[in-house]
């Protein structure tokens, strides 16, 4: 089985040689298995990352304790679950399974690049620009409307419109986002007084929005 899974397994002495490792090392590292057995960390990775991994190592058979590592070698990244082994002679051996993440990082990436360039966009638009779930509460908000709160964004997003309009307002627009979350685009046209003496001319409409199954999901 070690041999031929896809998850990289490995297993070191106390003196943090390698004494078994899976098949695919041999392509991570570029070269037989058996030219690898016996091998310090020293022999087979860079010096950096080599040294990183005996302290972890040093680590968990001292403390007796599993431990997770991200590491990157040869442009990719992986994940590692190093613990502890005891056996019969008592002599401790570490063992450890590492995983390939570099699909799942460049996906995160991407996403966070897509995420704050959504962001840099909404932030520039000079008006009111809001997603709230089905249960109204904000999932998203740019700066003009954290602005008219005077409110930091993460005080605002996972909140309710309750906590910041006018009781009455926030009933109207709570009636209108229930009609919304029914299918409907509901316009509106309204004056609000968020701060003493100041009124705030409101004019936009409430859009519903579906996931992939034509379900509503939140409105904007």
């Amino acid at each position: 089985f070690m041999f031929f899974s896809p998850i990289y397994v490995f297993f070191k002495d106390k003196d943090i040689r390698t004494i078994a490792l899976s098949k695919n090392y041999e392509v991570m590292l570029g070269m037989p298995i058996e030219n690898m057995i016996g091998k310090t960390m020293d022999d087979l990775f860079p010096s950096d990352l080599a040294k990183n991994m005996i302290e972890d190592d040093k680590k968990i058979l001292r403390e007796g304790k599993p431990f997770g590592v991200v590491e990157t070698l040869n442009g990719r990244t992986y994940t590692t679950i190093k613990f502890p082994l005891k056996t019969e002679t008592e002599e401790p051996l570490l063992a450890g399974f590492t995983f390939d993440i570099t699909e799942q990082k460049k996906i995160e990436q991407e996403l966070e690049t897509s995420k704050n360039l959504l962001r840099m966009t909404i932030d520039s638009i000079p008006m009111w620009i809001s997603t709230l779930s089905k249960d109204m509460k904000y999932m998203i908000a740019n700066k003009y409307y954290t602005d008219t709160f005077k409110i930091p964004l993460d005080q605002i997003e996972g909140h309710s419109p309750k906590e910041f309009f006018p009781p009455e307002l926030f009933l109207k627009h709570k009636k209108m986002g229930d009609e919304c979350l029914k299918g409907k685009v509901v316009p509106f046209e309204d004056e609000a007084e968020f701060e003493k003496g100041k009124k705030t001319y409101l004019y936009g409409f409430y859009t519903p929005l579906y996931d992939k199954e034509n379900q509503i999901w939140g409105l904007t």
